[in-house]
């Protein structure tokens, strides 16, 4: 039977946007993987603001948030060549480059915490957990070792078990944040944070022994320290970007708690925890697709499928964080208790912020195609020196925490607008990559 009416042709107009084919299947089973686990612990959030405070998640929002700063630098940015070439040996070398670099920012951040452990935590307003500061180390080695297995995954195309590890991280969290809800000062949280990264990790390990060997064997000193030469592009502007980026969107919970409390912080994790996260895994799972599509196709597709992909995030992000933006403040209160409201208020403010970063995030390596790391590099200076100036100023003047938020969330929306605008100049007009990405045959002639 034929169908008809409105919802009908929504999804046909929407099927044609988004596409057929590969494309689509791979994109759906990377946003599946990522939108199921994050549906979990969505769900399970009015129960988790019932175990533990705003001062509890204060505490986690603020260690969380310096994993994610430190996680994805500790690789040196090298994963993302991983997907980009062509020889399987470059791509073995580059993920033992970044299990080198993983392991050498667990020693510096372990010697860091020697060091000024506990000036750390007084700074930071934990006092009530300083040693959760210890699991940061741990963290990290777990996180960055994660992100590059992911796209050693990816590159042989096993989305599904891409997709199974973000669904199962989420599992683990929630069940050690559930089991762990007695210990103290919100440990629980910390600890399951870390538990379902672990989880992430063992799911994308290769556990055939045999295989290991084989792997093991193309593995040369000489060729992790080649690989470094030729794909220092990464290391010199993606990394910074990326550190820049996490950065920012730590700034204003580190300064929530540095002036306002840890309440205040709380609240605002609550907001990243809700409204942030769930679609920075979308987005960043439909950038991991289209990075692959954009390597194989040829040049003049680009357009069309960045186009797409910034069409189709602008919609869904506009039409999921509507509710919010409309009734932030009652749909938070009913859902996780009246002492929640004002994150209800934060959310709101933040809401096009929110839909302008994730349409940037689905694209976030398509610059890495055109040698254009520069204006990744030069976009997250901007946003981080506006968010800067702002915080100054909520200091300065002695504005009340939500005055901060609502003008942080204008400000940085802005950016994200021209973030996004600089983006597409790249892609309808930018040169191409090959020498710095090596995608170069052995006899010096670029790949096409």
């Amino acid at each position: 039977m034929r169908r008809s009416g409105v919802p009908s042709r929504f999804l046909g107009w929407l099927r044609r946007l988004v596409g057929a084919g590969e494309v689509s299947r791979r994109l759906l089973t990377m946003v599946f993987g990522g939108v199921g686990g994050q549906l979990v612990l969505v769900l399970a959030a009015p129960l988790l603001t019932r175990l533990y405070d705003p001062a509890a998640f204060g505490i986690f929002g603020v260690i969380s948030g310096i994993a994610l700063v430190l996680g994805p630098l500790a690789h040196g940015g090298f994963n993302q060549a991983v997907v980009v070439v062509r020889r399987q040996g470059e791509a073995l070398n580059l993920l033992a480059l970044c299990a080198l670099s993983a392991v050498f920012w667990t020693v510096l951040t372990s010697g860091v915490l020697l060091l000024a452990g506990e000036t750390m935590a007084r700074a930071l307003d934990l006092v009530a957990a300083p040693q959760l500061l210890w699991l940061l180390p741990l963290e990290i080695l777990i996180l960055a070792l994660a992100l590059a297995l992911e796209f050693w995954v990816l590159r042989h195309n096993r989305f599904g078990l891409a997709a199974m590890a973000l669904g199962l991280r989420s599992v683990g969290q929630l069940a050690v944040q559930l089991i762990s809800f007695p210990l103290a000062a919100g440990a629980g949280l910390v600890l399951g944070y870390v538990a379902g990264d672990l989880v992430r990790l063992l799911c994308l390990l290769p556990l055939d022994r045999e295989e290991l060997k084989r792997l093991r064997k193309r593995v040369r000193w000489r060729r992790i320290l080649a690989m470094a030469r030729r794909h220092r592009a990464y290391l010199v502007f993606n990394t910074p970007a990326v550190f820049l980026q996490n950065l920012n969107r730590m700034l204003p919970m580190t300064c929530l708690a540095l002036f306002y409390g840890a309440t205040a912080a709380g609240l605002y994790a609550l907001v990243q925890k809700i409204l942030m996260l769930p679609a920075q895994l979308v987005a960043n799972a439909a950038a991991k697709v289209a990075v692959l599509e954009l390597v194989q196709r040829e040049r003049r597709h680009h357009p069309t499928l960045v186009r797409k992909i910034v069409v189709t995030s602008l919609l869904w992000n506009s039409l999921a964080f509507l509710p919010v933006l409309l009734f932030g403040g009652p749909i938070f209160a009913m859902v996780f208790g009246e002492s929640w409201r004002e994150a209800g208020l934060y959310a709101a403010w933040l809401v096009p912020f929110a839909v302008l970063r994730f349409a940037n995030l689905a694209l976030s390596q398509t610059l890495n195609i055109y040698a254009r790391q520069d204006v990744n590099l030069l976009w997250s200076s901007t946003a981080l020196l506006s968010s800067a100036v702002v915080l100054g100023l909520a200091v300065a003047l002695g504005w009340e925490p939500i005055v901060l938020v609502a003008v942080h969330g204008l400000v940085a929306a802005a950016v994200q607008g021209g973030h996004l605008l600089a983006t597409w100049r790249v892609v309808t007009g930018g040169r191409e990559i090959e020498a710095i990405l090596g995608m170069e045959d052995s006899s010096g002639k670029k790949g096409t």
